[in-house]
């Protein structure tokens, strides 16, 4: 195919002019592009997020539900202002900052839970940090290493409402009774 090194956004406004389609009768300027990385935290509770724009604004708004790694957020009318132009929009993408506790997958979490060789084959009760404190965990008797508790309604919010889960994945560790020299 022949190589268009043309930028698509111009591309889209040049098939518009020939096919004649309506844009509320002004072509629109390009998006601004850029990338905010955002906590678990901010997520969960639909934080207010500075983001900068390629030319050096800054831009806020809020999460939205249903935001996880790699959603796109599209602010209308808040990108490249070109005279005579619709004004573009800012497309925000978002990343999920690495965080100690839980991994991201989609709109569940992942947690590691630490247990002994005992706790796994007789079962126990254990607490572990959920995303919005402590949550009580039951790990059945021969619980084998990676297998996974799955908690309901502990994960990111989607944007259909409710929330993904906390996926508990169990680590038998093999240490014994002995104390850290410290």
């Amino acid at each position: 195919g022949a190589n268009l090194s043309l930028p698509l956004s111009i591309l889209t406004s040049l098939v518009r002019r020939f096919t004649g389609a309506k844009d509320a009768g002004l072509e629109k300027a390009p998006d601004e592009v850029t990338t905010a990385t955002v906590t678990i935290d901010d997520v969960l509770k639909s934080g207010w997020i500075t983001a900068s724009l390629p030319e050096g604004r800054e831009i806020g708004f809020a999460l939205p539900a249903g935001t996880t790694d790699g959603h796109e957020v599209r602010l209308k009318g808040q990108g490249f202002k070109l005279p005579g132009m619709q004004r573009g929009d800012a497309v925000i993408n978002i990343r999920i900052a690495p965080d100690p506790r839980f991994t991201v997958d989609g709109f569940d979490l992942h947690a590691v839970l630490p247990l002994s060789i005992e706790n796994a084959v007789l079962g126990t009760e254990a607490r572990i940090d959920g995303p919005s404190g402590p949550l009580n965990v039951s790990v059945p008797a021969w619980s084998g290493s990676d297998k996974t508790i799955r908690i309901p309604g502990q994960g990111l919010p989607r944007e259909e409402g409710g929330r993904g889960d906390l996926v508990v994945e169990l680590r038998i560790m093999l240490w014994g009774k002995t104390r850290r020299q410290g």
